[in-house]
């Protein structure tokens, strides 16, 4: 992502087909995220598993983090539905 953007970037994460997230993964995404230039938008995690909705939760609950608005969806089209609803 390229910081010189002044529009904001949507990020959409599809863990519909992948495996658990490894332990550590709240700080790791945490540090990336503090570390992301400032025009990321809505960041939409698409899973169907409680357990990373559960995650994102927890990522919503940091205080650092707070600025960063998230969304979660079941699928991927939802999640694309959600992204260009924020754009217009």
């Amino acid at each position: 992502m390229r910081k010189g953007l002044t529009y904001p970037v949507h990020l959409i994460a599809d863990f519909q087909h992948s495996a658990p997230p490894p332990t550590g993964a709240v700080l790791h995404v945490r540090r990336a995220l503090l570390l992301a230039p400032q025009n990321i938008g809505l960041i939409v995690v698409s899973s169907g598993s409680a357990f990373v909705n559960g995650l994102v939760s927890v990522l919503c609950m940091i205080p650092e983090l707070q600025s960063h608005k998230f969304a979660t969806t079941n699928t991927l089209e939802a999640a694309r539905k959600l992204v260009t609803g924020e754009r217009v």
